[in-house]
Formats: structure tokens, C-alpha cells, sequence
């Protein structure tokens, strides 16, 4: 009988009432009574529902103003407040979607997850805000999006500012400034100059540098070291001709008046012209093999001319030897 009264005694301090209609249960006062198979657990929970189907909404005043919502999950207080036409999305956290109309396919995790955005689909929020077919996990991530789709911001205040599409930011306040689409930055903080920045429309891809100049892919501010870098050229640029029966090698004599007027080899860059554009290794490796392959031909005309010297040297050598012998002996 103790047992009895204290259930009563409970049921009546918490004002809980269960009421069915079309399957559906309410809990707590005030909670919806209305659609079909749903369950309302809070004060004001879902209490103007009227067609809502197969809902589970646990939160005080969570989905007050709605009134036709299917296939939704809210938990967390004012979950959803004023969703009308909601279906297939689950809310975990308080204010979520708090002052949104319609949306669909979503999943909201975390304080104020989407608070005030209007019409969303597919999205995976994980903290705030907004768009369609987005995934955003962090403390007001896109926190000034309505329109994005498309998008993957990691971090607290990630993308904060841009509105546009297809850009992913991964660590807190990546890409917090950065207005434009397609994009990649991975960083710990807000600066343009992320770790990692990438340009989705161009293919381009920077490290500790957003400006890659055009027409190259992958550009690295400061110095950069590995064990090994392999560079495949097309095969006509690889210049692999001296050997060339028809080559046409320079004198010495051209190649050092043109190295006293010039300061430099010919078709080798200057020291200015590689401070302003640097150098192409496969380009500059190429030149350079050019350039020892002359230098061999020079040898082994020198070895030619050397050989040939010993020859008369050795010719004369006997002649005199011949001319001794004869001296010598009348």
C-alpha cells in the first residue's frame, strides 16, 4: 500500500499524465497528444502537433510551435522550437534549430546546432549551423552560412564567415576569414597562411603559402628537404643530341668569347634571371647534361690531338736518333 501511495505521490509532484491518441504518448503536462505513434516526453513538448507521425521528441518545449513533423528524433530543451514541416532528423542538444522552419535528412549535435538558419537538407551538423549536404563539427562552424552546400569544416569557428560551397576546414578557425569556394585549409588558427591551403577550382596546392602562381600545381614557401625527387620529362626534352653525328659542337675559341662578352654559358640562365625566375630542374639537368656531354667531346678531341703529338713527337724522335747514328759512326 506505501508502495502504492508513494508512485501516486510521485506521478502527482512531477504532473505527469499519459494520454493516447492514434498510438501516440505524452509525458509531463502540457506535452503533445495529438498525430500518430509519437512520444512526447517535457512541458510543452510538441503541444501543437496535429499530424505529426512516428516522432520522438524528449525536452521541455521542444517542437512547441510544430505542427506537422514525421520521423524525427529531438532531444534537448527547445530542441527544434519552431520546425513546422520537419522530417527524417535527429537533434541532440539544447536550441537546436531553434528558430528554423523546415528541413530534412539532418543530424544536429551539440548547443545551439543550427540555431537560425531557415531551410536545410542532408547535413550533418556536430555544433552550428547550416546549408545542404554539409558535414560541420565545432562550436559555430559556418556560423554565418545560410546558403553552403557541399562543405566539411572540422573546429571550433571553422569557415566561420564564408557562405559559399565545396571548401573543406579542418582545425579551429580554419578558413575563419576566407569568403571564397572550393577551398582547403588546414591549420590551428585563422591566419590565410594555413599549413596546408588549397585551391579546388585550379587543382593548386600550397604549403605555408596561398599564393601559387599560374600555371603550376604545388607551390612551398621556404625550404624543403627529402631523400629522393623524381622528375619525368616529356621525351623530347630531353636533350640528348651532342653525341649526334650532326651536332655541331663550338670551338673553345667561340665558347670563351662568348663567355668573356656574356659572363655566362651559352643557354645557361645568368645569376639575375635565376633570382627573378628561378630555375625548371628537369629543364636546368637537361642543359647541364648538354653541357657535359660537349665537355667530353672537347676531351676526347684533346686526347685525339694528344695522341697524335706523340705519333710525330715519336717519328721525330727516331729520325734524330737515325741522324745521331749516322753522324757517329763516319
Amino acid at each position: 500500500m506505501k508502495r502504492i501511495n508513494y508512485l501516486f505521490s510521485v506521478l502527482f509532484i512531477l504532473g505527469i499524465s499519459l494520454t493516447s491518441a492514434k498510438n501516440t504518448t505524452n509525458l509531463v503536462t502540457n506535452s503533445g497528444k495529438q498525430g500518430d505513434h509519437n512520444r512526447f516526453t517535457g512541458y510543452n513538448n510538441g503541444s501543437s502537433i496535429t499530424t505529426g507521425l512516428k516522432n520522438t521528441f524528449i525536452g521541455s518545449t521542444a517542437i512547441q510551435n510544430n505542427t506537422s513533423e514525421f520521423y524525427n528524433v529531438y532531444l534537448g530543451y527547445t530542441s527544434g522550437t519552431t520546425n513546422t514541416t520537419s522530417s527524417r532528423n535527429v537533434f541532440l542538444g539544447s536550441f537546436k534549430r531553434r528558430f528554423n522552419i523546415s528541413s530534412s535528412f539532418n543530424r544536429f549535435t551539440s548547443h545551439s546546432s543550427s540555431e537560425r538558419k531557415t531551410t536545410v537538407g542532408f547535413n550533418n551538423f556536430l555544433g552550428s549551423y547550416t546549408g545542404s549536404y554539409n558535414t560541420f563539427l565545432g562550436n559555430r562552424a559556418a556560423y554565418l552560412s545560410n546558403t553552403g552546400t557541399g562543405n566539411v569544416y572540422l573546429g571550433n569557428y571553422a569557415g566561420y564567415k564564408n557562405k559559399n560551397s565545396k571548401s573543406v576546414f579542418i582545425d579551429c578557425q580554419t578558413g575563419y576569414i576566407e569568403l571564397g569556394v572550393e577551398r582547403l585549409y588546414i591549420d590551428n588558427s585563422s591566419t590565410s597562411t594555413s599549413l596546408i591551403y588549397g585551391d579546388f577550382t585550379t587543382n593548386q596546392l600550397g604549403v605555408n603559402s596561398y599564393k601559387i602562381p599560374t600555371g603550376y600545381t604545388f607551390t612551398v614557401k621556404r625550404k624543403m628537404i627529402g631523400e629522393e625527387f623524381k622528375i619525368k620529362l616529356q621525351a623530347d626534352a630531353w636533350l640528348g643530341f651532342v653525341f649526334n653525328k650532326e651536332y655541331n659542337l663550338p670551338t673553345l675559341i667561340k665558347v670563351e668569347k662568348y663567355v668573356k662578352k656574356k659572363g655566362h654559358l651559352q643557354n645557361i640562365p645568368n645569376a639575375k634571371e635565376v633570382a627573378k625566375n628561378g630555375i625548371l630542374l628537369g629543364e636546368m639537368n637537361a642543359k647541364l647534361l648538354q653541357k657535359v656531354e660537349e665537355l667530353y667531346l672537347y676531351t676526347i678531341q684533346q686526347e685525339k690531338e694528344l695522341q697524335n703529338r706523340k705519333q710525330i713527337n715519336k717519328t721525330i724522335e727516331e729520325r734524330l736518333q737515325k741522324i745521331e747514328f749516322i753522324l757517329n759512326n763516319k
